[in-house]
Parts: structure tokens; C-alpha cells; sequence
């Protein structure tokens, strides 16, 4: 990311300068000042903030705002960062030296450290919209190296830039300060707001810790800077977290008797699965516009894959095969236990339906699989294909709301309705030695029952 060190190309990345749309200034001090006012500080004589400023203090807006404006009745002490010479250019095509970098950041941890003693920790940082990147690197550095020295565990970061690639880094910086300055502090949160007229559009990144009511004071700072400015405010990203420690917070364990069962209970015993239907999708494992299919060779491959499976076709109703409902066809086949429809697009789908009474999941797959090597797998221009199940959708058939299978509902031994784990009374349950839940089979309560239960 831009605001990160890269000390091993001697300093040569470029400067990136301030843009050249400038922020307009009373807009970027309606801003600050009603943003600062977000900051909760408990110290009654007031926090100390961080303005990292261009070359001269005359020409930082920011500093002023902040020594002179409307916060200045909520700040005790002004720290200055001015920038060092030959880092204060907004000249593109001059790059500072790794040496020039390192005397800087020298300086600026003298004037760090000469300011520790008046025994306060920062609580915000401002960087001024003259700020250049360079500058600000070097000071982003400097107060990372130092951050157990300079800050506690509540900070405030917040730059004011022009919506434009130009000002990106700035963006990036606040970032980089709520990842690693702020790291580990809670509750944090980062935000970006758009500040619109007619012409111009300003942004505000702003990151903060130490406040759980950060988004409520965010709305009223927005709320006052649209009074202040006519501009209309837009969030257009904000996250953080919340996490609350409670010494005394025990986990609450609900059982299934809490609960009003008795409307599943009657419904689970209305069920009544008479079936059990397969819905295959296929298509070309090779993505092709067509295959060298037929309703003749369909008819034939679903056929011969029921009969290899086993089932007998209906004597009575003879596979039927409809054409005349836009292109490809739609075949249908009746057999003792069941039936099978196949739908086929006319080009590279085909789906089918296969419904028996008998709940087997292996003929079923058998089926597929019979019918699969019997499609033809060459295109239309004779390349070679393979047909591939692309969905495969099972489901019980019956009436009474059914949803579970029978192999759901009956129990392994005489077939009698098992009893559902959460209707089940304390005594049913059981637990083998893996701690696997083990019902009995028991005959079902009645409604009267389970409101017993409940």
C-alpha cells in the first residue's frame, strides 16, 4: 500500500503530491470541527491533537482550525508536525533520499519526544489536505514506532481529501493507522463520507476507537455539516466491530420440551411418503452448442436402462414421445412401480424425472448410470463428448405435508413411527459410548401429551 515502507529501492517511489483539485477550505473546517466534536474524552481540561502539516504553520488550515476554531475549547495542547525540507514539495518528479527520509524522521521523533512531557497521551491526528505523501509516510512511521509512548487505547485518525485517485493515498493512510496503530483496540470503526454539490465532491476518512456509540455521534456530526455547508452527505463504507466483555455472562441452554411442539408433532405424524422421485440434469461434460441426439435415440437409451434395471414396462401404455411444444421432445414412460419422464431442449439438456413407489436409491443411480453410457457423446461435428449429471435432486413423494423420507420416520426393526429427538421425553434419550444420541423406538404420544410436556 502506498503508506507502507520500502526502504530497499533508496527511498525512490515517487513522490505522490497533494491533488490538484484543492479541498475547499471552509468546507474541510466545517469538517473537522464537527467531527472532533464525535471525541469522548474523559480528561476535563481537555485532549491532545496531532496536525500533520505541510512546511509552514501559517499555510496548515488544519492547525488552526484546531488551535482557534470551535475545538479549540475541547483541546488542551496543539502538537505540530511541520514537514522537513525537500518533503514538502508538490513537485511529482522530485523524490526524496532514503537520507533526507531517515534526518526527518530524526527530527520528528525529537519533536515527539520533547512533547511526552507534558504527560498527556495523543487522542487524535489530523493530517492537513496540504500535507504531501512523503511527509506524511515519514510521520505515519514515525508514530507507528512510538504508538505505546504517544497513544492510548481511544484515537481518532482522520484525513479531509478531494474524491479523486490523486488523494487515494490519503485514504489508504487512515487505513494503515487503524491496522496497525490501532490494532487490537475496541470498539474501532473506519468510515468514508462523500460531502456533494453541484460541482465538487469532498471525502472524509475517518477512523476511530474507543467509542461504542461511534455510529450515533457520526450521524450527528454528518447532520451538522450538512447545516453548516448545504453540501448532502453520502456514507459510502463503514465497518468495525463491538465486542463487549462480560465476566458474568453464562451460556443459556434450551431444550427441546421449552418449545411448543405441538404443531410439528402433527405434522410430522401426518406424513405420509408413498414414494421417492430423482431429478437428473444432464449435459456435455465439454461445453459444445449441440449433441447428435434424436427422440428415437432417447426413447431407445431410457428404455434399455429401466429394463437392465430390473423394471418391467408397462404392457398397457407404451412409451410416449411428444414433439409438437417447441424444439427437442418430452418422453414418457410408465413401469410396474413407477414412472420416468425425460425432457429434452433439443440441444445439450436433458432432464429427467424418475419416480417409484419403492424408496431405493440405488436403482435409481443404476438408471442414471444405464442411461448415461447409452447418450451419444460426440457432437455434431463429430468431437468427442461426455455426459455429466450437473444436478442431482432427491425427494420424497406422498401427502399429509410430507418431508421426510420413510427410512426417516420408521424405525429398523418392526416399522413403527420413531419419535423425533426433540419430541422425545428426557428418560428416551440415550447416548452411546461416542456420545452418538440414541432414541428408542416408541409409540407416538398423543397431542395431550405433549402439551403435558410443555
Amino acid at each position: 500500500t502506498p503508506c507502507e515502507e520500502n526502504e530497499s529501492n533508496n527511498g525512490d517511489t515517487g513522490d505522490q503530491t497533494i491533488s490538484k483539485t484543492k479541498v475547499d477550505p471552509q468546507v474541510a473546517k466545517a469538517i473537522f470541527e464537527e467531527t472532533m466534536e464525535m471525541i469522548d474524552e474523559d480528561d476535563e481540561d481537555g485532549f491532545v491533537v496531532a496536525v500533520i502539516c505541510g512546511e509552514n504553520a501559517k499555510d496548515c488550515s488544519s492547525l488552526e482550525v484546531v488551535s482557534s476554531g470551535k475545538s479549540s475549547s475541547v483541546v488542551s495542547h496543539v502538537l505540530p508536525l511541520l514537514s522537513c525540507p525537500g518533503l514538502a514539495s508538490d513537485d511529482s518528479s522530485t523524490t526524496p533520499s532514503l537520507k533526507k527520509m531517515k534526518e526527518c524522521e530524526n527530527e520528528l521523533l525529537t519533536t515527539i519526544l520533547g512533547f511526552t512531557t507534558v504527560g498527556k497521551k495523543i487522542r487524535a491526528i489530523v493530517i492537513d489536505p496540504d500535507a504531501t505523501y512523503s511527509f506524511v509516510r515519514t510521520a505515519y512511521k514515525t508514530l507507528r514506532a512510538k504508538k505505546s509512548l504517544l497513544f492510548g487505547e481511544k484515537l481518532y485518525a482522520m484525513s479531509v481529501l478531494s474524491a479523486t485517485e490523486d488523494d487515494a493515498w490519503r485514504r489508504n493512510l487512515i487505513q494503515r493507522f487503524r491496522l496497525d496503530v490501532m490494532e487490537g483496540w475496541k470498539p474501532e470503526f473506519i468510515t468514508q463520507v462523500l460531502f456533494r454539490d453541484d460541482d465538487n465532491t469532498t471525502e472524509m476518512a475517518l477512523s476511530h476507537t474507543g467509542d461504542e456509540f461511534f455510529v450515533r455521534e457520526l450521524v450527528g456530526a454528518m447532520e451538522r455539516i450538512e447545516e453548516r455547508t448545504g453540501l448532502t452527505s453520502e456514507v459510502r463504507d463503514i465497518s468495525g466491530d463491538r465486542h463487549d466483555y462480560d465476566p458474568e455472562w453464562t451460556a443459556l441452554h434450551f431444550r427441546a420440551g421449552h418449545y411448543d411442539q405441538v404443531d410439528n408433532w402433527q405434522q410430522y405424524q401426518s406424513q405420509q411418503p408413498v414414494g421417492y422421485q430423482t431429478i437428473f440434469q444432464l449435459e456435455p461434460k465439454t461445453k459444445t452448442t449441440s449433441l447428435a441426439l434424436s427422440e428415437d435415440i432417447l426413447s431407445n437409451a431410457i428404455t434399455q436402462a429401466l429394463t437392465r434395471s430390473g423394471l418391467s414396462l408397462s404392457s398397457e401404455e407404451p412409451p410416449h414421445v411428444g414433439t409438437d411444444q417447441g424444439d427437442g421432445c418430452v418422453i414418457m414412460v410408465s413401469f410396474v412401480g413407477g414412472n420416468c419422464v425425460i425432457l429434452w431442449d433439443g440441444r445439450i439438456h436433458i432432464d429427467i424425472s424418475l419416480f417409484t413407489f419403492a424408496e431405493d436409491r440405488e436403482l435409481h443411480e443404476e438408471v442414471e448410470s444405464r442411461f448415461v453410457i447409452r447418450v451419444p457423446t460426440t457432437t455434431d461435428d463429430n468431437d468427442d463428448n461426455e455426459m455429466i449429471v450437473a444436478l442431482r435432486d432427491v425427494q420424497p413423494r406422498g401427502y399429509g405435508g410430507v418431508v421426510n423420507f420413510l427410512s426417516d420416520l420408521v424405525g429398523p426393526d418392526d416399522g413403527s413411527r420413531v419419535r423425533p429427538i426433540w419430541a422425545a421425553k428426557d428418560g428416551d434419550i440415550k447416548y452411546d459410548e461416542d456420545g452418538t444420541v440414541m432414541v428408542d423406538v416408541l409409540p407416538p404420544p398423543s397431542v395431550e401429551d405433549v402439551e403435558a410436556e410443555d
